[in-house]
């Protein structure tokens, strides 16, 4: 199976050190430069990646580069092994610069939303309904994104170093409107929108979209709730009730329908309508 690595070309630099990529299939090896540098003292050797620290500002676009061109290497050797072509290191390092240079092939924090939408419709072919998905967690992310004031990508996801993750919980917490019209998700809303997040990022993952990633920090949060209902015993009681007064009988059917269907109050304003034509 190819792999993709990054290391640094100098550890005992004192200032920066070129990024290579190393790339290993198929008993084959490819040595390239990234074309990003970082002080050793800011690389973190085991994710392969920049330290994510306020005091190094440029960790968000390279990591992001290192990503984008990870998954380009892969997608070059993939389409050249479908059309049974088995690149060499030469010709294989060839192609990608040269896709990676060109501005149509450039992957940019559009993979973000074009692999959101990928995702929805592979769940739309596996579940009856989406809107979890496709309305809830697409509307809030895109109101996070907009309040964040940079486009989503997946080094945003990965910890609450950079700051997203606070505001997006910040956002669900106070800002995002409720179904009654209110501000503020309730703690089980929240914490659905963080259980379908991860959903998402895990399927990200399987398909090797992006590399993995502790989602230890999305917290997937809940409270118990206390339900009031009657049992089908004290409805029993109510509907066996002998009621005299015509009103008051419709009124207790109504309850009793309402119990049993789960109808809205404007639903009700209509069987009163019939109701009261047949009491007339």
């Amino acid at each position: 199976m190819p792999t993709v690595k990054f290391n640094l070309k100098d550890n005992n630099v004192t200032k920066a050190s070129v990024i290579m990529l190393l790339f290993n299939y198929d008993n084959k090896r490819l040595k390239l430069s990234t074309g990003y540098s970082v002080p050793p003292k800011y690389w973190n050797n085991k994710s392969q990646r920049v330290r994510e620290v306020m005091e190094y500002f440029g960790h968000t676009e390279i990591n992001e580069g290192l990503e984008d061109l990870s998954r380009l290497i892969l997608k070059v050797y993939s389409d050249n092994l479908k059309n049974g072509i088995q690149l060499e290191p030469e010709a294989l390092k060839k192609e990608v610069l040269k896709q990676r240079e060109s501005p149509k092939q450039v992957l940019s924090t559009t993979v973000f939303w074009n692999t959101f939408n990928d995702f929805v419709e592979y769940k739309r072919t596996t579940l009856p309904d989406i809107k979890d998905y496709d309305n809830s967690l697409r509307k809030h992310l895109l109101a996070a994104e907009k309040i964040f004031g940079a486009p989503l990508n997946f080094a945003l996801m990965k910890n609450r170093s950079n700051g997203f993750i606070e505001k997006f919980d910040h956002y669900l917490t106070y800002k995002a409107v409720n179904s009654k019209g209110e501000k503020g998700l309730t703690v089980n809303t929240i914490g659905k929108q963080y259980k379908n997040l991860k959903v998402f990022l895990n399927w990200c993952f399987e398909r090797e979209i992006t590399p993995t990633f502790s989602l230890k920090h999305l917290v997937t949060k809940s409270e118990e709730v206390d339900s009031i209902y009657l049992t089908e015993t004290e409805l029993k009681k109510i509907f066996d009730l002998k009621i005299d007064d015509p009103i008051k009988k419709v009124v207790r059917d109504l309850f009793i329908i309402g119990c049993e269907t789960g109808l809205r109050f404007s639903d009700f304003q209509d069987l009163k309508v019939i109701t009261s034509k047949k009491i007339a």
